[in-house]
């Protein structure tokens, strides 16, 4: 194994997402949505609450979140899905994903396009509503945005929408992120230039990811007693050099699933993660594995709560 070359796919990459191979063809039977709806739920329930920003709705404002993105919002550029007038404020609520639990918690991956795993530099999900009615970005509008970058690669914006089953799918805008010059501004170096959206939701700044063989193996696991269980999702998410790759597949128990990971370093440590829901309860299995010595586990899920199963991921990272 060339453990240089294994080591430079990393470098650089604050946030890395994808999923396996094999989650393009995979199923959204509509059977499971009630099912799918409920793990979410679940999960949504041990997640670390939202960013939350309450701004006019008559003046030009300015939110800032924990990690870095910066958001420029203008009240004309929105208006209410129900068409309803705007009220007196707007309620921003921001999530910035960068921890191994936040990314499981909130039921992420950011899949495949165009046959190519995707890499991120950042994922976000951005909604604002005012008066409790949901807000859009008006047509032919947008609102400025300025991305932290994480990454030395040239970077392309992403948004992403839930499928029926909570799976989320990403789609390029075609916009790719330019680098902002410490000539031009040292202060601004680690952000991008302004990038504008017309949509809201889910966001990334991305790119396709070239994985080669040399550096990554398939990883495949079993689960004790499948039948058991209505639906579940598995993770696998690995950290180096300041950059999390998270792999996601959905388990539909049905004997027919394909229960593995394509495109797994070969280096460090990896956190492997799998959920799923019995009766409406959430059971789990989590263990931090050693991406040299990998064996196919026989998962045995175990009756579990939200808060215990976010404990036990932050004690294993």
């Amino acid at each position: 194994m060339n453990k240089t070359v294994a080591a430079a796919l990393f470098i650089g990459l604050a946030l890395i997402s994808c999923e396996p191979k094999q989650a393009k063809t995979q199923k959204t039977n509509p059977d499971f949505k009630k099912e799918a709806q409920q793990l979410n739920a679940l999960l949504e329930q041990g997640n670390v609450r939202p960013q939350s920003f309450e701004i006019s709705s008559t003046a030009a404002s300015e939110v800032t979140g924990a990690k870095g993105i910066f958001i420029r919002v203008d009240p004309k550029d929105l208006e209410t899905e129900n068409g309803k007038p705007l009220a007196d404020k707007i309620l921003v609520e921001l999530r910035e994903l960068t921890q191994p639990s936040e990314f499981v918690f909130s039921d992420v991956s950011s899949g495949s396009f165009n046959g190519k795993h995707i890499l991120s530099g950042g994922t976000y999900f951005v909604s604002m509503t005012s008066g409790g009615n949901k807000l859009k970005i008006k047509p032919g509008r947008a609102l400025n945005v300025d991305f932290r970058r994480f990454s030395t690669k040239r970077m392309e914006f992403f948004t992403g929408s839930r499928d029926s089953i909570q799976n989320l799918v990403w789609v390029p805008s075609n916009q790719r992120f330019k680098r902002i010059s410490a000539d031009d501004d040292p202060q601004t170096e680690e952000y991008y230039m302004t990038m504008p959206i017309t949509r809201l939701g889910w966001i990334a700044s991305a790119i396709s990811n070239r994985a080669s063989h040399n550096t990554s193996t398939t990883f495949a696991f079993d689960i004790k007693q499948p039948s058991s269980y209505s639906f579940g999702k598995a993770f696998f998410i690995v950290e180096k050099n300041g950059s999390v790759q998270v792999m996601n597949t959905t388990l539909f128990f049905d004997g027919k699933d394909n229960m593995m990971f394509e495109q797994v370093p070969l280096e460090g440590f990896g956190l492997f993660v799998v959920t799923a829901v019995k009766s409406g309860k959430l059971y789990a299995w989590a263990e931090r594995l050693d991406l040299e010595k990998l064996e196919m586990p026989m998962v045995e899920l175990s009756p579990t709560t939200p808060s215990a199963l976010y404990d036990q991921i932050r004690k294993l990272k």
